[in-house]
């Protein structure tokens, strides 16, 4: 038997303060965690070769979260499933950041994905149980915004992964709490608001799976492509615009619901969304993407939340939000993230298919009952596009010699030897920068030889132990991002379309060099400053830091620059201020510190700065050791 807790007609209360800081926690785990930091604790824990078949299992364990949730809401209620829901949460994502190993993530994606979609569904399928009966609109917009101007807080959104799975596992505790100590005070009617959908279970779900779909693939192009980023994300001050424009965003979405704005919403967030893509793809217009697509992100998530419960004929809100969750949610997701790992920008024929289908489902009128003949075609169309990706897939090079291969006819046609070498001559200073070198036989043995006309750039020789992959693909779509003052261009354009070409080049680079890993490392350890050379100054040194180290780890230091969240293959930049440095000695630690400077670190996106003078090198690695000195002792000289 139910309680009155329990019950879909009761309300939390006039406001529901708990209801929407619950539903808020869900969303801020989804965006935060879920679709974000743990993939890259993933990627570290278990290697990106199991990246894909991680997020399929999340996927799958979702779908069928998703899926059950109709038939436990009716055994257990909405509060104790949602109480249950969130502890697994909590737990899950604390695992993720101790996890080791496949295995382990295997089954912490099948927790995160099983727990999530039963409490998406139980959230919007009985909104009236934890935000009353009144505003209904109003409260989603408020969670919604509140879920995404948190996550986009610059404390928050430049956090590393562990510290982001720990806050995200955090607020889904102190839900469940609140959830448990907090109850109903009055039940109320049923009241007139929000006005229900325009558009019936078909239409809706083919309007919100391509929102979805769409949202899910500029996100993923703009977050790994850093001519995107550093416009939409990249820095503190467009963060916390970023969170403002969500949040506000996600309450004029509320209020517009309330009062039967239906059309208004769903078209307009497909409207933000097209011009902030269109913005992104203009220079002229790069400052406006961001506001454009925040705002569009939250109108649509403010009405999907809101749909199930507020659709035409919702005689089964369980069963509509089961079907919203799982194909707008999951599979459109899964999609938009499937397709833009191949690419690095939005087709056109993509944004006109998703604008036809939005326009399709929000005609008013007699086409309401037209159209719904045509469902059964959405579903060809579904069907066809999972073909498609899972193509696209099949058809990205990997470290095969092909790829290889066509990676340097792509060096060769891009001209790139015209202005990088590929020989390190033996007995010269090349040893020390770009080494080992190489003999004069074994630099022409190669149809055609790579030697280069001049080095207007560094020697490509041994790149592949001197940058990590992320690090090479960041610089060359963004060279001045990393090289402030090169003449280099950008070669974003190799990575659009399916970006074979461009995905072919970053293997050839990765090639080159990977035999002498070894004798590199060697040559690092035996490397020390000349005699005699003194410290540039420290102000000189600031200077340094600021234009070459803030980029990735922030202008104190903290690991929390703008591009901190893009160089993969770690947790990121290292918080310089909290280092211990255990891999330095300490009757050596500055020359230690001045090796990495120099030359970077081995197996991280960490870059060296090998054509810094020593002076310049030791006087950064002071600068870098006195940050953790002065965050122990405030009263200490800057650095």
């Amino acid at each position: 038997m139910k309680t009155g807790a329990d019950s879909p007609s009761a309300a939390r209360s006039d406001w529901g303060v708990t209801g929407i800081f619950v539903v808020a926690g869900v969303y801020f785990y989804f965006l935060i965690f879920a679709q974000f930091a743990f993939l890259h604790l993933a990627e570290k824990g278990a290697g990106g070769e199991v990246l894909r078949p991680v997020m399929a299992v999340m996927g799958g364990s979702g779908l069928l979260g998703s899926f059950l949730a109709p038939w436990l809401l009716r055994r257990l209620g909405p509060r104790r499933l949602a109480r249950i829901a969130l502890l697994v949460c909590a737990m899950v994502g604390w695992s993720a950041t101790r996890a080791v190993g496949a295995g382990l993530f295997f089954a912490v994606a099948a927790g995160i994905g099983g727990a999530l979609g039963m409490l998406t569904v139980t959230c919007a399928a009985r909104l009236g149980t934890f935000f009353g009966t009144k505003r209904l609109g109003l409260k989603a917009g408020l969670a919604t915004g509140l879920a995404y101007g948190v996550a986009n807080l610059p404390v928050v959104f430049s956090a590393s992964p562990a510290s982001q799975a720990w806050m995200a596992s955090a607020g889904c505790l102190v839900g469940g709490i609140l959830l448990s100590l907090s109850r109903p005070e009055r039940s109320e009617p049923a009241s007139a608001s929000p006005k229900p959908a325009p558009f019936p279970l078909g239409s809706g779900l083919a309007v919100f799976f391509a929102l979805v779909w769409l949202d899910s693939a500029a996100f993923l192009v703009i977050q790994a492509t850093p001519a995107l980023n550093r416009w939409a994300w990249a820095g503190a001050i467009r963060q916390e615009e970023n969170s403002l424009i969500h949040f506000a965003a996600a309450v004029l979405a509320g209020f517009l619901l309330d009062r039967g704005g239906w059309r208004v919403v769903v078209a307009g967030a497909f409207g933000s969304l097209a011009a902030g893509i269109g913005c992104l793809g203009s220079a002229a217009f790069h400052p406006l993407a961001p506001w454009f697509y925040a705002g569009g992100v939250s109108l649509y998530s403010t009405a999907l939340l809101l749909f199930p419960s507020a659709g035409r004929g919702t005689n089964d809100p369980d069963a509509r939000a089961a079907w919203t969750y799982a194909l707008a949610g999951w599979i459109a997701s899964a999609l938009g993230i499937g397709m833009a790992q191949h690419l690095h920008g939005i087709p056109g024929w993509f944004l006109g298919a998703a604008g036809a289908t939005v326009l399709w489902g929000v005609t008013p009128g007699e086409w309401l009952r037209r159209r719904e003949r045509a469902v059964p075609l959405f579903g060809i169309v579904l069907l066809l596009a999972l073909i498609y990706v899972e193509e696209t897939m099949q058809t990205r090079p990997e470290s095969a010699p092909e790829g290889i291969a066509l990676g340097r006819q792509v060096y060769i046609a891009e001209g790139c030897m015209a202005c990088h070498s590929q020989y390190v001559r033996p007995g010269s200073p090349d040893e020390t920068l770009w080494g080992p070198a190489t003999t004069a036989s074994a630099a022409v043995s190669a149809a055609p030889p790579l030697i280069g006309n001049r080095r207007q750039g560094p020697d490509l020789q041994n790149i592949g132990n001197r940058r990590s992959i992320f690090w090479n693909r960041l610089h060359l779509e963004a060279p001045q991002v990393f090289s402030p003052g090169s003449p280099m261009p950008s070669y974003v354009s190799l990575f659009e379309g399916d970006g074979r070409r461009g995905e072919a080049l970053l293997l050839y680079l990765q090639s080159l060099g990977a035999e002498t890993v070894p004798q590199r490392r060697e040559e690092i350890a035996a490397w020390r400053p000349k005699e005699g050379v003194m410290p540039v100054s420290s102000a000189r040194a600031g200077e340094l830091f600021e234009k070459n180290c803030a980029v990735c780890h922030g202008i104190e230091g903290r690991g929390n620059g703008p591009l901190a969240s893009q160089v993969g293959g770690d947790e990121g930049p290292r918080d310089l201020v909290k280092a211990k440095w255990e891999f330095v000695a300490a009757n050596d630690r500055v020359v230690g510190l001045a090796r990495v400077v120099k030359f970077g670190a081995p197996g991280t996106s960490m870059p060296g700065h090998e054509s810094f003078s020593d002076a310049d090198v030791l006087a950064l690695a002071a600068y870098v050791d006195a940050l953790g000195a002065k965050a122990k002792n405030p009263h200490s000289p800057k650095p």
